[in-house]
């Protein structure tokens, strides 16, 4: 059966019948809007499938874009993700960092503590040491100054003595008390030597 065009509608003429028939005017008149009516809906049919292709286009297009986003979105959540697990490593990386420095630095200073209180120490025994020194020092002096006029003494008391005999080997004061103080330096020096 071959389909019916608005054409065939309008210019359809179906054959008369006398008797009992249709009128005429009224069915040429309903077959001719039919036909308007048909052709108008098959405009809109190739108007409405020409709309449904360029829609189908878009669409395809569309969700070209959407797959192309959806990669996209996806490669910068493997970066962020990357990103994140990189910043992530770094920070753990500064922290042990940190605590490293910070026992390195704890260290540093419990060792410089250690040898600046062995100095002070090492300086407290040396001070010690010197005061010692210098009191024995001065005691020494003090020894020598004694026996000094003690020897004077003894000098003074043998010039008031008959004078001895010529033939004799003259000493003088001076060398007794220089011989006494050689012996005391040499004595004190040999003493701080062995401490």
């Amino acid at each position: 059966m071959t389909p019916i065009t608005p054409d065939d509608l309008e210019h359809a003429k179906p054959p008369r019948v006398y008797v009992g028939g249709y009128n005429t005017d009224f069915t040429d008149d309903l077959l001719r809007r039919a036909g308007w009516q048909l052709r108008q809906l098959l405009h809109a049919q190739k108007k409405l499938a020409k709309e449904s292709e360029a829609c189908a286009a878009a669409l395809a297009e569309a969700q070209a874009e959407v797959a192309e986003l959806r990669a996209k979105i996806q490669e910068h959540e493997g970066r962020q993700e990357l990103i994140g697990t990189t910043l992530s490593a770094a920070q753990r990386a500064a922290r042990e960092a940190r605590a490293e420095a910070r026992v390195e630095g704890e260290q540093l200073i419990a060792k410089a503590r250690k040898k600046a209180e062995k100095a002070l120490d090492d300086l407290g025994h040396e001070r010690a040491r010197l005061a010692r020194e210098v009191e024995d020092l001065l005691k020494l002096r003090e020894q020598t100054r004694e026996e000094i006029r003690a020897s004077l003494g003894g000098a003074l008391a043998r010039l008031d003595e008959p004078a001895p005999d010529p033939a004799g080997p003259a000493v003088s004061v001076a060398d007794v008390l220089e011989k006494r103080v050689d012996e005391r330096v040499t004595a004190a020096s040999s003493t701080q030597r062995r401490r």
